[in-house]
């Protein structure tokens, strides 16, 4: 029996030139839609969290936003909170894929808030400060804002962890409910970051020594080593649907969030690595 890898088995078997010319008209296709992509790209970018809202508050890089509602308002605000490493507007993607668009065209009252990109200064800030102080703080305005005594409050991500600690720490919360999305709650289990960020893979207190808060970079770069095949996919995907315009912008709407990382506030980083991962 001839193994499927013997050369003599290939030419024998002949090349499917078919195939091959398909595979080459295909990429001739793609290669010659990229400017057309870049367009869409710069597109895209300029469309994402664009739902109409207000800045309501401001303290050193966080900030909330209420959106503006579509007639009387109902029931209590909805307080979303994302995570500290991404860019807030995963909330508010793509008109008509934009969560706080949804809920507002609901006529629910709808805030936001944005943990910004981090100033020198806050490297020194503990997670206490930034739950008993931001989060508690951006809570109450909320409530101010929208004449209420409870809101729900919604987590994406590690948002949805601080969430959880805020609410686990104080039983009168005015909290109504708690939606968590893709929340990370048992940090020591079999995934990939959980290995990683075992004491003896990772030295925290080294990378937040030096660098204070950490760069956006080694989000981005590391980020991917998760699925390391997850570029080859993505690539694979693009080539198979760049004609197709609505999936094209949702793809690299996501494309533009994945890689658009945030600095990590250097103590906060510090806490989550040693105090929850190890």
């Amino acid at each position: 029996m001839t193994s499927s890898t013997d050369p003599a088995a290939l030419i024998e078997g002949g090349i499917e030139w078919d195939k091959v010319a398909q595979g080459y008209s295909e990429m001739a296709s793609f290669m010659a839609s990229l400017p057309r992509i870049e367009r869409t790209r710069e597109e895209v970018r300029s469309l994402l969290g664009t739902t109409p809202a207000d800045e309501i508050y401001r303290e050193h890089s966080v900030t909330l936003r209420r959106y503006r509602g579509q007639g009387a308002r109902r029931g209590e605000p909805v307080l979303m909170v994302p995570s500290l490493v991404n860019r807030s507007w995963i909330m508010d993607f793509l008109p008509g894929e934009s969560m706080a668009e949804y809920l507002s065209r609901q006529r629910f009252d709808v805030f936001l808030l944005d943990w910004g990109m981090p100033n020198p200064g806050q490297r020194q800030l503990k997670l206490e400060y930034y739950l008993d102080h931001y989060l508690d703080r951006v809570v109450k305005r909320t409530l101010k804002a929208a004449s209420a005594r409870t809101c729900h409050l919604l987590g994406y991500c590690l948002g949805g962890t601080m969430s959880a600690l805020y609410l686990a720490s104080r039983a009168d919360a005015p909290v109504t409910s708690f939606i968590s999305m893709t929340t990370p709650v048992n940090f020591v289990d079999r995934g990939i970051l959980s290995w990683w960020s075992r004491p003896g893979h990772f030295d925290a207190d080294k990378l937040v020594n030096t660098f204070g808060n950490i760069p956006d970079t080694f989000f981005r770069m590391s980020f991917p080593w998760i699925v390391p095949t997850a570029p080859l996919k993505k690539l694979r995907t693009l080539i198979e649907r760049h004609n197709d315009p609505a999936y094209l912008k949702s793809f690299l709407a996501l494309d533009i969030w994945l890689a658009d990382n945030v600095p990590f506030p250097g103590e906060v980083y510090r806490q989550v690595i040693k105090d929850l991962y190890q």
